[in-house]
């Protein structure tokens, strides 16, 4: 019996599926069924052997990629966002060469910088997470992997955070790399990346002052700092966004809107950088407001004070650079464009000056005075944040469009106050990673 079934198992491969049938057909009854049933036991065997002995096989991912949860970041989706939203060949070139830069100058270990290389490789990653990248992009995949494992490392190091714990920077740096892997987590489904979210996030909320501002270094202290609290808030807007399982998100988001709230100078119509009231800080109106729309949409009378601050005095001229500019309009960008306020104004000088203002490699350096920077450190982040400018078109939904799709945004707010139990935002999935190994599936290509 064996010598038959093996040779004609040897005809079924060598021949047409036709001719195998047919003889298998002829058998008799009792060779047949037990033949069909080794067939259906063989891959399962297959899975079991790779997965590591008596182990279940492997979950495979959906065929379904998951929708994007932050913006139109698919190729064919960023097409319809650049045409609908106004930009064009000229930013797409623009984001192509940046990212390529970056690509060139990435460090062996996956990361960029050499100073503060946690928080610096968060800012790069989320510029190519920002236009689809993922690990398995063609071009970019390995940049994307490299500086996901580079992150990873630094996060398992140092015992819960991507630098040391109450490090000088650690507001910044794990504020900025953790807004990076929940954008990754986002996309990819990583499992491996699920709990390092969890615990990121979970820090993040740890470092918040009691009335929910944060500082330089994390902990209790009486400072807070609008500039490091905006990269902890856009951190805890993309957890919710990804679905981190992480205590207390909507809360800390809450009282991260009521400490931003109290610090809006009502006479001028700016948010103040630290403690004080008033005055104002030109350079971070943005950031407020930003911070305010994000997790208490556009009808409170700080985030229309704010606006008509900005609609007035904001403005890009790379001729008129001023230290911390790039920074501004980074903010005053994402602002005008999520808000759907003042982007048809805003929008064409935005372009113009970057676009006309890049260097030939790909990169933007900061000039003021007309003295460049002569910092690469500085030349990296400036050159991150004007490529997630010219991104703005695709990497985030604006007001209206989360509205629609049900959730975030000034949809998510009662009577001027983040409301608790409302819906997640667009694109949120209360489902947890897969189990077991699997590919990445990301953004389609």
């Amino acid at each position: 019996m064996t010598t038959y079934i093996s040779s004609n198992r040897n005809a079924a491969c060598g021949g047409s599926w036709r001719a195998a049938l047919l003889k298998i057909s002829r058998w008799r009854p009792v060779f047949r069924l037990p033949f069909f049933l080794f067939l259906l036991y063989l891959p399962h065997h297959a899975s079991a052997q790779d997965s590591g002995k008596g182990a279940a096989p492997a979950r495979e991912m959906p065929t379904a990629v998951q929708a994007d949860p932050f913006g139109f970041r698919s190729k064919a989706e960023r097409i319809k966002a650049l045409e609908k939203y106004g930009g064009d060949a000229s930013t797409e070139d623009a984001v192509l060469k940046a990212l390529r830069w970056f690509k060139s100058i990435q460090n062996p270990d996956g990361s960029w910088g050499m100073s503060y290389r946690s928080g610096i490789t968060g800012i790069v990653l989320l510029a190519f997470l920002g236009h689809g990248e993922t690990p398995m992009s063609e071009e970019f995949g390995k940049s994307v992997s490299g500086s996901i494992a580079y992150l990873e490392k630094q996060f398992a190091a140092n015992g819960g955070s991507f630098v040391q714990k109450n490090f000088g920077n650690e507001g910044y740096e794990h504020a900025i790399a953790t807004f990076a892997v929940c954008e990754a987590y986002g996309m990819t489904r990583d499992p491996k990346l699920y709990p390092v979210m969890n615990g990121a996030v979970k820090r993040v909320i740890e470092g918040q002052r009691g009335e929910g501002g944060w500082d330089y270094r994390y902990g209790e202290s009486a400072r807070r700092d609008l500039s490091v609290g905006g990269w902890n808030m856009q951190a805890l807007n993309a957890a919710r966004s990804a679905s981190a399982d992480a205590p207390s998100i909507q809360e800390a988001m809450r009282k991260a809107v009521k400490d931003t709230k109290k610090h809006w100078d009502k006479s001028t119509g700016m948010f103040t950088y630290s403690n004080e009231t008033a005055p104002g800080r030109p350079t971070l109106t943005g950031v407020g407001a930003l911070c305010v729309i994000e997790l208490d949409g556009t009808d409170s009378a700080e985030f229309k004070g704010a606006m008509r601050y900005l609609v007035k005095n904001a403005r890009i001229d790379w001729r008129q650079m001023q230290p911390y500019s790039i920074y501004s309009w980074y903010y005053q960008t994402l602002t005008f464009f999520k808000s759907e306020q003042n982007w048809k104004n805003w929008n064409p000088q935005m372009k113009k000056e970057l676009v006309e203002n890049q260097d030939d490699d790909g990169h933007w350096e900061e000039s003021v005075g007309g003295r460049p920077s002569n910092d690469q450190e500085m030349d990296v982040l400036n050159t991150a944040l004007c490529c997630l400018m010219l991104e703005v078109y695709y990497r985030y939904f604006t007001v209206s469009v989360e509205k629609e799709r049900g959730g975030g945004g000034s949809s998510a707010t009662k009577g001027g106050e983040v409301d608790d139990e409302a819906p997640l935002s667009t694109g949120r999935s209360s489902e947890k990673p897969p189990e077991g190994k699997i590919e990445y599936k990301g953004i389609p290509y």
